[in-house]
């Protein structure tokens, strides 16, 4: 089974993998993982107060959105870091 690169951690301890793609709403960038088994989608977007869910499946917790807006985060950094890598969030 392919994994992908993003998850969160469910109740029941298991991870949740998950794919990014990045859509752009005029300046906001809106991130939209898709859970690889499920196909649903979580929607969440980045603000000056952290990371808040945008739209998607109505069950969720913030606890999700804190997981996979810090991953989103420190493959920026990663980037940031290696400018000469070609590395995508």
């Amino acid at each position: 089974m392919f994994r992908s690169g993003y998850f969160f951690i469910e109740a029941d301890g298991r991870r949740c993998h998950c794919r990014l793609m990045i859509l752009h709403h005029g300046e906001k960038a809106i991130y939209s993982f898709q859970q690889d088994i499920s196909g649903q989608q979580l929607n969440i977007v980045s603000t000056d107060y952290g990371w808040v869910y945008h739209s998607g499946i109505a069950l969720y917790t913030q606890r999700w959105i804190n997981q996979l807006g810090e991953q989103v985060e420190l493959r920026k950094e990663k980037a940031l870091l290696m400018p000469n890598i070609s590395t995508s969030i």
